[in-house]
């Protein structure tokens, strides 16, 4: 493959085409000059969308770029900060589209005291704010021309692949990239952005999320859902579909035919004896009379009751199969995107939700791991009960409330196997229960590297 410049042209090729029209004609732009690369791309846009995209760059750290000081060129709106009980402003930087504008608290906006009076005079009714004239915004897009120019000339591009340079181009001319949040790295805040202008936008987000609400609780009606957005503009994800059982990728089949049953008519009180307690798992009781696990440690797969078994659809070892039980919101979280918390308590041992998404071979996880450890993407879930995988469940593009849980190291929820219908080893499904008392409000997290997970000897201990 040759290396460009060449002669083919790309004067009139759209900006996140540039890399498509060099591959088709088996050129490569060289990776040891990439800031020549995005100047190609950037000198397409118009100044505030050149910003925009180097703002993304900065934030996403993908590019090397040193703090400096921001000059406040205007204070936009207000707000009182619940949390911190202190009175926040909605500041625009000099040099900065209004995309990029943050919320700062007062304490911290000691250079700017005559605009801060000026603000406050003016929503007092003490004073008009003055439309600027057509010299002072020509004047202001030449002052953002410039700023590009110079923070190309200050960044350095040598971490940035022509590849991701153009992903995150997409993105940035995107609706998703437009509701997004300039965080820490280029801007001393990483607080929600709403500006006075942008006041439409933020209600149109919002009904999306409401919409998005209905549309989930009318899919999984058992347990409320609920959408907040306190903290930026980030509306519902695009590239995502919400399902509530998982969806076989290419190549997979997901049996359902089980080959045995209980006839048991209380379950718990015939344990002993029931298929699911003792033939399936070997003698130990998967859950308590209440249907919660007796030992939250213990990480021995789970069959439940299934289609064949003669009890009734309330027996204690029917859980999972249920459904979720807990009304859970899907949050905005200041620093680690969406979230999810509980809307009520929920006791320790019970079951949470399923991790679902599209069931995958081990082969092709391996090869979208490569893309989503570009990414930063954490979806992957390798089915590895029986050592080595044979299938993995990939929540990224389809998946249900647990797609939106957050990683901890010291989680409130532990993830268990458990068959239901498809008694495939290799198939099982993947059960968050607490792992201790949750309390209403509280954030609910796994491992996502399982670290907690204890050994077979431990277990055995456990079980004597």
């Amino acid at each position: 493959m040759k290396i460009y410049p060449s002669t083919v042209s790309l004067i009139n090729i759209p900006p996140t085409s540039i890399l498509n029209v060099l591959q088709s004609n088996n050129l490569k732009f060289p990776n040891d000059n990439v800031a020549q690369f995005v100047a190609l791309h950037l000198q397409k846009l118009n100044s505030n969308q050149a910003l925009h995209v180097i703002s993304n760059l900065i934030t996403q750290e993908l590019v090397k770029y040193e703090d400096a000081e921001y000059e406040v060129e205007s204070i936009e709106d207000h707000d009182w900060d619940e949390v911190d009980q202190t009175m926040r402003y909605l500041i625009k930087w000099r040099g900065w589209p209004i995309e990029c504008a943050t919320w700062e608290p007062e304490p911290d906006l000691t250079n700017c005291q005559e605009l801060l009076k000026e603000y406050k005079n003016f929503i007092s009714g003490k004073s008009r704010k003055r439309r600027p004239t057509a010299a002072e915004v020509a004047e202001s897009s030449e002052r953002s021309k410039a700023r590009v120019l110079q923070l190309l000339d200050c960044i350095n591009f040598d971490d940035l692949t022509p590849e991701r340079f153009e992903q995150v181009l997409a993105e940035t001319l995107t609706k998703r990239a437009l509701q997004s949040v300039a965080k820490r790295r280029i801007l001393p805040s990483q607080s929600r952005m709403i500006a006075g202008s942008k006041r439409s936008l933020g209600i149109k987000i919002q009904a999306e999320l409401k919409n998005w609400e209905l549309l989930l609780n009318a899919n999984e009606p058992r347990a409320k859902i609920v959408i907040e957005n306190k903290v930026d503009l980030e509306g519902p994800p695009l590239a995502f579909t919400y399902v509530t059982k998982r969806v076989p990728g290419p190549g997979v089949s997901i049996p359902d035919d089980p080959v045995l049953g209980c006839t048991c008519t209380d379950c718990y009180e015939e344990r002993h004896s029931c298929v699911a307690s003792h033939v399936h798992n070997e003698g130990r009781v998967p859950y308590t009379r209440q249907g919660r696990l007796p030992n939250v440690h213990a990480s021995f797969p789970i069959h439940e009751c299934n289609s064949l078994c003669k009890c009734g659809p309330d027996c204690p070892f029917r859980v999972v199969q249920r459904g979720r039980q807990f009304g859970l919101a899907i949050y905005r979280t200041k620093n680690r995107g969406w979230g999810v918390r509980t809307l009520q308590r929920i006791p320790r041992g019970s079951f949470v939700v399923e991790y679902v998404g599209e069931v995958v071979t081990f082969e092709e996880a391996e090869r979208r791991g490569l893309e989503y450890d570009r990414q930063a993407q954490t979806y992957l879930f390798d089915l590895d009960l029986d050592g080595e995988p044979v299938y993995s469940v990939d929540a990224r593009d389809y998946g249900n409330i647990a797609h939106f849980l957050n990683h901890s190291c010291s989680p409130n929820l532990t993830i268990r196997c458990v068959y239901t219908q498809c008694i495939d080893k290799d198939l099982p499904l993947l059960a968050l229960f607490a792992a201790e008392p949750i309390p209403k409000g509280a954030e609910l997290t796994f491992d996502y590297q399982m670290s907690g997970a204890i050994s077979a000897e431990q277990q055995q201990q456990q079980q004597q």
